[in-house]
C-alpha cells in the first residue's frame, strides 16, 4: 500500500497553548481566540469555534515556553477543516 506523500518542508513540533488571532482587515477589532495545535518554522495550525476566512491575513499572539514574552506573527490561512461538533482545525502559513 502506498503512503501518503509527506509536503511539509518544516518538522512540526506540538504546542498546547492559547492563541489569539485577528484578521488584518479588522486591525482595531476583537480577538478571537483558538487552542495551537504545532507550530513550525512555516506555520500553525490550531482549533477554534470562530474560524477566520481561508486566504485571509491574520495576526496571532501566542507563548511558545510559559515563561517567554507574547510572540506576534503574521500569517496567511491556508486552510480550514470541520474538526469535532462546532469547530474547525486551522492551517496558517507564516508571511515573511
Amino acid at each position: 500500500m502506498a503512503t501518503k506523500r509527506e509536503r511539509r518542508d518544516f518538522q512540526r513540533r506540538s504546542l498546547n497553548t492559547t492563541i489569539l488571532f485577528r484578521p488584518v482587515e479588522a486591525a482595531g477589532g476583537s480577538f478571537r481566540s483558538g487552542q495551537m495545535r504545532d507550530i513550525s518554522d512555516g506555520g500553525v495550525s490550531f482549533d477554534t469555534d470562530d474560524p477566520p476566512t481561508e486566504s485571509s491575513l491574520v495576526d496571532m499572539f501566542f507563548k511558545e515556553h510559559t515563561n517567554a514574552a507574547d510572540r506576534r506573527v503574521r500569517g496567511r490561512v491556508m486552510w480550514a477543516r470541520p474538526s469535532q461538533a462546532g469547530f474547525y482545525t486551522i492551517g496558517v502559513g507564516f508571511e515573511t
